[in-house]
C-alpha cells in the first residue's frame, strides 16, 4: 500500500477527477467563518458543501494527532453549526488503493486486505445533486 505524505498531491488529483467528472469545480481554500482563520479545501459556497482532504492518516500526520483532531473537531462543529454539509476524504477515497487490517476471530489473529475504489467523486456528485443521503445503490459505503 502506497502511503500519501503530499496532500497537495491528493488535492490536485480530487481537482482533476471533478473537472473530469463535468462537475462545477469548487472553490478552494475557502474561509468560511469570518474572524477565524480556518480554510476549507474545497467548497460549494451556494450550496454549503464543504469537502476537506485528509492528509497523513496512515504515517500520523497533523489530523491524526490528539490536538489536531480536537481542532478539527472544533472546525467541522462549526461548520455543521452554520448550516454546513461536510464531506471528508482520506486520499484512498481520492485515488483507491488497498490496506490490510488484523482481524481477530475465536482468538487467532489474521490479516484482511481491504480494496478501496475510488468514491470521493461519486459522493460529491450525490451532494450536489441533492440525492445524498440516501444512496440509490444501496450501498453503505467504504
Amino acid at each position: 500500500m502506497s502511503k500519501h505524505t503530499d496532500t497537495s498531491h491528493i488535492e490536485r488529483r480530487f481537482l482533476a477527477d471533478i473537472e473530469a467528472a463535468g462537475l462545477p469545480m469548487p472553490v478552494t481554500e475557502y474561509e468560511f467563518c469570518p474572524g477565524r482563520k480556518w480554510r476549507i479545501d474545497a467548497a460549494y459556497p451556494e450550496q454549503k458543501i464543504a469537502i476537506e482532504l485528509e492528509g497523513g492518516m496512515w504515517h500520523g500526520g497533523r489530523h491524526t494527532s490528539p490536538l489536531g483532531f480536537l481542532r478539527d473537531c472544533e472546525k467541522y462543529n462549526t461548520l455543521a453549526l452554520m448550516g454546513w454539509r461536510l464531506l471528508r476524504f482520506p486520499a484512498i477515497m481520492v485515488e483507491g488503493g488497498k490496506f490490510t487490517r488484523k482481524r481477530q476471530r475465536k482468538g487467532e489473529v489474521y490479516r484482511v486486505q481491504e480494496i478501496v475504489e475510488p468514491c470521493a467523486v461519486e459522493l460529491v456528485r450525490e451532494a450536489l445533486d441533492g440525492t445524498a443521503p440516501n444512496r440509490p445503490d444501496g450501498e453503505e459505503g467504504v
